[in-house]
């Protein structure tokens, strides 16, 4: 035995109500839109305005120059002459066939690079210090950094350890200082 209710018949009334009641929310609609008809042409033309300065705003962000990160960090302190000597300089020690020199061109180019991170604004003793606050998203070469300082740490005579450097380990470390000096746009 089924007990739910037998439908027997189709309720055409109540379907016609549903669809007279649809046209008259249409007709509301074009009550609002008759209502603001005479002021659609002022809408429009705020609107336009409105779109037009945002889009002159856009295209004179992309045009105007702002100061790179290497312009604030070098601005009056260092002429690009400058820099470009002290890096030859550290070019010339590492080129040369004194293990001496070797040592003092991977000790230069930490000290450079602790120096510009002063600049910057990283707070430390030395270059170990400010590496330890640097977020890696912040600066690529970060671990590039970080392994070149472990070799100049080596070569520190504060640290008492005894490291002979060989001329191949002491271009890779340069050339790890040159990449982070390229993103710092020292170089």
């Amino acid at each position: 035995m089924n007990n739910s209710p037998e439908i027997t018949y189709l309720n055409i009334e109540y379907i016609f109500n549903q669809v007279l009641h649809s046209f008259e929310y249409f007709s509301r609609l074009e009550n609002f839109y008759g209502m603001i008809r005479p002021y659609i042409l002022i809408i429009v033309f705020f609107l336009s305005v409105i779109i037009f300065i945002l889009v002159i705003k856009i295209f004179s962000l992309k045009t105007k120059h702002t100061p790179s990160f290497a312009d604030k960090i070098f601005e009056g302190k260092e002429q690009p002459e400058e820099r470009t000597n002290r890096w030859q300089a550290i070019k010339e020690k590492i080129d040369s066939d004194n293990h001496s020199e070797w040592c003092a061109a991977v000790i230069m180019a930490d000290d450079l690079l602790d120096e510009i991170f002063e600049k910057i604004g990283y707070k430390g003793e030395n270059l170990e210090e400010k590496l330890k606050v640097i977020e890696p998203s912040d600066f690529d070469n970060l671990k590039n950094l970080w392994e070149a300082h472990q070799i100049k740490k080596r070569l520190d005579p504060k640290t008492g350890f005894a490291f002979e450097l060989t001329k191949e380990e002491a271009k890779i470390a340069i050339d790890k200082y040159a990449k982070a000096l390229k993103e710092l746009k020292y170089i």
